[in-house]
């Protein structure tokens, strides 16, 4: 295996890339050597010529001008002989006068110039020089120039590749090769093994290095997450819910806890196999493939429902199941579900239930005793106002002592009468007879009635009532007693909890999605913040049981049951000592709407 690592894979990918590219990269330096000297070889040539026409022009110039042609031909000759001269030849009036040498047809380099002379202190043009240079010999020195560079940088390339090679076996080949190793033979259960890689320079860190290091970080991983696993296991048989994985195709369980062995009697291995439908009572494959395939439409909720499952006794065991579908994507999807025993639950259910019956009908009875009472309460004390009432016309026969007590019966008399008359309301509105007739009305005419009816109460205390509502509304569904009598209590609370020559203001607002909010302030003692929510609770005061203000304290409890039976919303702002505010919102209607009274018995 470590010689097909050697050679095989890794050092054939990599030398054949080398040697191609360290080729290129010869075959590149070489013909910029070639073209260096190739132009240093030209520019020698070009020299050359440049120094006939400065060396031999004045005695061609002189032999020309005396007419010595024997002497110019000995010069030109002489030229001829330099190196790559080919040849010369000089030109009178554009005619041949005198050359040396053999023209050449190609591989050749021309060059001219003009022989002058001065004569009568002009400078006249008697002739003109031509030069051809043969470049075969450049040409020559430059191929076999070529076959050096080329054979020379070739051999330098092939032992640079060899040095690249063993090194590279040195570094790298040997450390993977043990890296290979170590992966082929991991152990699972030797998770404390570790990798070691002798580095050529121990002060060196490169990325095998990093590779190893990673390797032995993973390790610690993987030994820190197998320890999670077991731990992950031994909770899970610990707890004493059932966790059960069973495939998505065919339910059969792979996985179950030891809670689920102890849920239903069976041994693990027995339970591994077995499907939903085995332990679930009157449920078929059909029933838990629906379950399923619900989870499977909805894979990022779970299903949670209730079941009785079947132990292996055939006891029935009643359960809260938590199923989900996993599909972590890299892995194969399941199911998973979790299972509660319940059965303490559903007893303590059968006997809250039975609680809850009892404190029914013991509140059935209640209202009926306070029912039967109030109207056994109130023959009487008709009775007792009549005759109160009788006493009263004949007040010139009695004395002011008598006159004060009939007076006192007649007062306690009707408060009595009230209180009786408003534990009538509250205990008709909870055993549901209460009637409401309904109408779509405009509540002004109803909310003056309102404080005309409390302005005698107002008069007494000195309060002053401000109605602001004075212009039409737009019309709300209501029945029109009840709402009377949802405003009156309000007002008379507002007053009877006032300080003396205090106010009471009525007001409105048009709300958000056609709601009409009618509020009712005061400047009176205001509401604790720690009472406010004992303010609808019945019969509770809030501390003004042993005070001089008359009242039963249901009033508002029975105002709130009137106005959510009217599908409106009653509540309230207060700060002690400075007043309260009270409201009430019911839905208006913006278009108009046919008047129609419809009779409907609601249940608070």
């Amino acid at each position: 295996m470590s010689k097909v690592i050697n050679s095989s894979r890794i050092s054939n990918k990599l030398i054949i890339p080398i040697i191609l590219f360290s080729s290129l990269i010869t075959l590149f330096i070489t013909l910029v050597q070639l073209y260096f000297e190739y132009t240093e070889d030209l520019n020698f040539l070009n020299k050359n010529i440049t120094n006939i026409e400065t060396g031999y022009k004045e005695g061609i110039t002189n032999a020309l001008w005396l007419d010595d042609k024997q002497q110019l031909i000995a010069i030109l000759n002489g030229i001829n002989a330099l190196p790559d001269i080919e040849y010369i030849e000089v030109q009178v009036n554009s005619e041949l006068y005198a050359n040396s040498g053999k023209r050449v047809n190609d591989k050749v380099i021309n060059s001219s110039f003009l022989l002058k002379n001065r004569h009568n202190d002009k400078l006249i043009t008697i002739g003109k020089v031509f030069v051809e240079a043969n470049l075969s010999g450049i040409y020559h020195n430059l191929l076999a120039r070529t076959w050096t560079l080329l054979i020379s940088n070739a051999i330098k390339t092939f032992l640079v590749v060899i040095f690249m090679y063993f090194l590279f076996d040195r570094i790298v080949l040997r450390r993977l090769h043990k890296i290979f190793n170590f992966v082929q033979h991991y152990d699972i259960h030797n998770l404390d093994k570790r990798l070691k890689i002798q580095h050529t320079n121990p002060d060196t860190y490169d990325e095998i290095t990093e590779i190893t290091n990673a390797l032995n970080e993973m390790q610690n991983h993987l030994s820190l997450s197998l320890s999670e696993l077991f731990q992950l296991k031994s909770t899970l048989d610990l707890s004493l819910d059932a966790v059960v994985i069973f495939h998505p195709e065919n339910y059969k369980f792979y996985y179950v806890n030891t809670g689920a062995s102890k849920l239903l009697g069976y041994d693990i291995e027995q339970l591994v196999g077995m499907k939903p439908a085995d332990i679930i009572h009157n449920y078929s494959e059909q029933n838990v493939t629906e379950w399923i395939n619900h989870t499977v439409n909805n894979p990022e909720h779970a299903i949670q429902l209730e079941t009785v499952f079947v132990n292996k006794k055939g006891t029935e065991i009643p359960v809260r199941i938590t199923l989900q579908y996993m599909n972590p994507g890299n892995e194969e999807p399941r199911f998973v579900f979790i299972a509660r025993d319940i059965t303490k639950r559903k007893e303590d259910e059968k006997v809250l239930l039975q609680s809850l019956e009892n404190a029914k009908s013991a509140n059935i009875a209640k209202s009926n005793f306070m029912m039967s009472m109030s109207h056994e309460l109130r023959t009487p004390l008709n009775a007792i106002l009549g005759f109160s009432q009788l006493l009263e016309l004949d007040a010139d026969n009695l004395t002011q002592v008598q006159n004060n007590s009939v007076s006192d019966i007649i007062k306690g008399g009707r408060h009595l009468l009230s209180i009786i008359e408003e534990i009538l309301d509250l205990t008709s509105i909870e055993s549901d007879n209460t009637t409401l007739s309904f109408v779509f009305i405009d509540p002004v005419d109803l909310l003056n009635d309102c404080f005309k009816i409390v302005s005698p109460i107002a008069e007494l205390k000195n309060i002053t009532l401000e109605n602001k509502v004075t212009s039409s509304l737009p019309r709300i569904n209501i029945d029109q007693t009840r709402f009377k009598q949802v405003i009156i209590n309000l007002l008379s609370n507002a007053i009877k909890y006032n300080k003396q020559s205090g106010s009471v203001t009525l007001t409105y607002d048009l709300l958000e999605n056609s709601i009409i909010r009618f509020k009712i302030s005061d400047t009176g003692c205001g509401i604790k913040e720690e009472d406010f929510s004992h303010v609808f609770v019945p019969f509770n005061r809030l501390g003004h049981e042993g005070g001089n203000i008359e009242g039963t304290g249901i009033g508002l409890n029975i105002t709130q049951k009137l106005v959510a039976l009217m599908n409106g919303r009653i509540d309230f702002q207060s700060r002690a000592g400075e007043g309260s505010v009270f409201w009430v919102d019911f839905p208006y209607c913006s278009d108009a709407i046919n008047e129609e009274t419809e009779s409907k018995k609601y249940n608070f």
